[in-house]
This record gives C-alpha cells, structure tokens and sequence, in this order.
C-alpha cells in the first residue's frame, strides 16, 4: 500500500489518499484524488473531468506529466 499526500493550492494542509501496491500511474494518482474530494462528474460511462490536476513534487517543485 502506498500514501500519497496532496494539497490544493487553496489548502493549507496536505491530505492523504491510499493506493494499492508500491507504485502507481499519475492518470490513477489524479483519479483518487478527484474521488476522494467528490469532483467527478460520473454519468455511467466513466469519470469526466473538466478540469486537469498539475500534480508537483512538493520539495523540488518537480511538475509532472
């Protein structure tokens, strides 16, 4: 089981998500942090977004993909 911590730009604390296993993919990483904040749109089909998340490295400011 992996921790994630993440925090919104807005926030003042990070917050956590679990994910299975030892690594993840950052489309997975944004997912659970979309469903753990209830910000999907779900109409059956599958998740919609209407916005995109910029995951950072919070100590290298690092942003990824």
């Amino acid at each position: 089981m992996s921790t994630i911590l993440y925090k919104f730009k807005s926030s003042t604390s990070f917050e956590s998500i679990s994910l299975p296993g030892t690594s993840a993919r950052l489309f997975d990483v944004k997912r659970a942090i979309v469903r753990a904040n209830k910000l999907d749109r779900s109409t059956g089909g599958g998740m919609q977004l209407e916005f995109d998340i910029s995951v950072k490295n919070a100590m290298t400011d690092e942003e990824y993909g």
